[in-house]
């Protein structure tokens, strides 16, 4: 991390990281990166078209957990401007202030709630470990070493002490620790 001066009343740190942008509930999975932050804003850069004065949630990894405690955070943030990008790899440059907690709420319809269980995912007749780390009606977050496309058609089979449920899911982003999926269906319960 390197530290750079401008002309803001508060320097801002120049940090790169991959990013997941969320507006009105909705995961977008898109190529955006952090390029610096203080403790007020950010600045990053993506493909992503977002209006001034809109209100998104931006998901920021730190594996590395150097700015962060945990390698994962999501930030709640006002975009204030745009601009077009000529020069590097994006399109749009956006600046953006971080929001107090109370000004937004959850913007999933179903928020998710810490959780820990071992599960396995099957895809195309394999099955491989994971565990939940957070869960909601509507979804949840499976971290695993195996890697997945957002083409794939995956199923969680969960056990129980005397059954097994699978859920049909769809995945709407990863890492590189897991990914988040939304569930689609239970197809069924197996009992013991």
């Amino acid at each position: 991390m390197v530290q750079y001066p401008e002309r803001r009343s508060e320097d801002r740190l120049y940090y790169r990281a991959h990013l997941i942008i969320e507006e009105s509930g909705v995961c977008f999975i898109h190529r955006a990166r952090l390029v610096n932050f203080n403790d007020r804003g950010l600045y990053f850069q993506t493909d992503f078209l977002l209006q001034s004065g809109a209100k998104v949630c931006i998901g920021i990894y730190d594996p590395d957990k150097s700015l962060f405690f945990e390698d994962y955070v999501r930030l709640i943030v006002e975009i204030i401007w745009r601009k077009p990008l000529t020069e590097v790899s994006f399109n749009y440059g956006y600046g953006a202030l971080e929001l107090p907690n109370n000004q937004l709420k959850e913007l999933r319809k179903n928020p998710r709630k810490p959780f820990s269980k071992l599960m396995y995912v099957a895809s195309e007749n394999k099955y491989y470990k994971g565990i939940i780390r957070n869960l909601s009606h509507g979804g949840a977050y499976i971290e695993t070493k195996t890697e997945f496309s957002s083409e794939d058609e995956i199923k969680l089979v969960l056990p129980g002490p005397n059954k097994f449920i699978h859920i049909r899911c769809k995945i709407i982003h990863f890492n590189k620790t897991g990914f988040g999926v939304k569930f689609k269906s239970v197809l069924k319960i197996n009992k013991l």
